[in-house]
């Protein structure tokens, strides 16, 4: 079975029992080089380790699956308790799971990852497979604020994922168009006043959003290989 149905019966469990439950996906940070360094075999190993690792913090009857090369996502079974506090708890086990010191060989590897959960009870709709968008919602926080680092899914993440999507679709085009361009800042000596340098910056003439900073689509480019 994969994480959505598992996690689709889990909302109809707790919305006909009363009890609760969350989704919880963690990443691996800096696969890739890793991947460049030990090779991709090497890597695979790693991974496939990873869930054993995690089931050492969870309970018997909680399931984990491996969603992309560096992604797992773990479906707790519902209980009476499930709250903020427990999430940011069991995230931090998960995570000290993962980067508990890693034989590979001859090297010893220290392994980072980020966390992002959703309570079944924040889902905004009570299917698995929005429970799992909302938690991959709150890992794209995370990771947009480091290596290590945890979120619980609100709201306000839905929003920014959402605008974040739209973002991506149309930022190929503007760049087709010319709507990125460079704009001039200069730069001033404080000692003559004379302008000795100009900074460039990019800015987004959006046709209907307006000006946008480059903190709202440089990120997205970048994902995009852009």
């Amino acid at each position: 079975q994969d994480a959505t149905a598992r996690l689709s019966r889990i909302q109809t469990d707790c919305t006909g029992s009363g009890r609760k439950s969350a989704c919880f996906v963690l990443a691996i940070d800096g696969v890739e080089h890793l991947t460049n360094r030990y090779g991709a075999a090497s890597m695979d190993r790693i991974l496939s380790d990873m869930p054993s690792r995690m089931m050492s913090v969870l309970r018997g009857d909680d399931q984990i699956f491996r969603i992309a090369d560096n992604r797992f996502a773990i479906a707790l079974s519902p209980s009476a308790r499930c709250d903020l506090e427990m999430g940011i708890t069991l995230s931090g086990r998960l995570q000290g799971a993962v980067e508990a010191p890693y034989k590979l060989d001859e090297t010893t590897l220290y392994l980072n990852a980020c966390c992002g959960f959703c309570l079944t009870s924040k889902s905004p709709e009570a299917t698995g497979a929005s429970l799992l968008d909302a938690a991959q919602a709150a890992l794209a926080e995370a990771i947009a604020q480091g290596s290590g680092t945890i979120r619980a899914f609100t709201e306000a993440m839905k929003s920014r994922q959402l605008s974040r999507s739209r973002i991506a679709d149309e930022v190929e085009l503007a760049l087709e168009q010319g709507q990125v361009r460079a704009w001039f800042q200069p730069q001033v000596s404080s000692d003559t006043g004379a302008i000795t340098g100009f900074e460039a910056l990019a800015r987004w003439e959006h046709p209907e959003r307006g000006m946008l900073p480059p903190s709202d689509f440089l990120p997205v480019i970048e994902q995009a290989g852009l």
